[in-house]
């Protein structure tokens, strides 16, 4: 497919396929080849470089019930000049072209990138495609990993059958969290707007553990209870004494913890306690004696560190 070579009678399994060999010949010759004709029965390719370029491609359907097309007809002279400019070099065509390369380079330079583009196909390309390319690429890239992941259950059945007596275990469920739930919503940005709503945990390598999301369409009280309703029966919490939920000081929160889960401690979240502490207590110091009157852990320490 790099390098497409046509002939008479040569055939390819759909349509799809034959357009691609015509934009990868296009892109590798340098030439503006156009389809005049292109329907689910036959497809026409002209030059569109000259008016007397005698460069024709004609496929058809060899069959009514397949999909298979077939060259019928081929000339393959121009006598227009080369372009270095095409509509086919567009961004989704560059990250599937280069999608290896950026794999391994994932900081590859657009200016590299770009130089690259013009040494290999002689085609110029805007600096706006290589960023959109990039990001396409990042997308096909992170998609293959899913895929494979996806697919470790099948692997694991086949290393059961090719070696015998072996031992293979997925497992895929995080046990040992602590009783200790954050909370928090956040806004989304992109064509699709709304809140993310968020229940997060720490598991027995104080790492944190996503329990929960959802989307809504604002952050508010009715949508809190919502949430943390199904949050409630999802872990079955029934005894609300062993359970510590922190938050920052969103106002629909506070009532919603001590509506549905009374008995439960709710603590707020240092970070944003301090972005309005430092309003009227700002400097170094005073920080560095918050955090520790918050690390404290005895109520004698606390109160010391309160009176500091």
């Amino acid at each position: 497919m790099e390098e497409p070579e046509f002939r008479i009678g040569m055939q390819f399994a759909n349509k799809d396929e034959l357009k691609e060999s015509i934009r990868e010949y296009a892109i590798v010759q340098g030439r503006n080849i156009k389809l005049v004709k292109n329907d689910n029965k036959r497809i026409q390719a002209k030059c569109a470089g000259h008016t007397k370029c005698p460069f024709i491609l004609w496929a058809s359907k060899i069959d009514r019930d397949k999909q298979t097309f077939a060259i019928k007809s081929l000339s393959l002279e121009h006598e227009c000049t080369r372009v270095d400019k095409l509509k086919y070099t567009n961004s989704r065509w560059l990250s599937k072209r280069f999608a290896d390369k950026i794999r391994k380079n994932l900081d590859w330079d657009v200016g590299a990138f770009k130089a690259e583009v013009l040494e290999k196909y002689h085609m110029n390309v805007s600096k706006h495609q290589i960023y959109r390319a990039k990001n396409l690429s990042k997308v096909i890239i992170e998609g293959s990993y899913v895929e494979q992941y996806a697919r470790l259950w099948d692997y694991v059945e086949k290393l059961k059958k090719a070696n015998k007596g072996s031992t293979m275990i997925i497992k895929n469920k995080m046990k040992g969290c602590r009783p200790l739930i954050g909370i928090d919503g956040c806004h989304l940005k992109g064509p699709y707007t709304g809140q993310v709503l968020t229940a997060v945990g720490i598991d027995g390598n104080n790492g944190l553990y996503p329990v929960a999301y959802a989307v809504v369409e604002v952050e508010s009280k009715s949508t809190w209870i919502w949430f943390l309703q199904l949050l409630i029966e999802d872990l079955q919490i029934k005894n609300g004494k062993a359970w510590v939920f922190m938050s920052d000081k969103q106002k629909g929160l506070i009532p919603v913890i001590e509506t549905l889960l009374p008995t439960a401690e709710h603590r707020m979240c240092v970070r944003h306690l301090y972005s309005n502490f430092r309003t009227e207590h700002a400097g170094l110091a005073m920080k560095n004696i918050l955090w520790v009157a918050a690390r404290a852990t005895t109520i004698p320490w606390y109160e010391a560190e309160m009176a500091r």
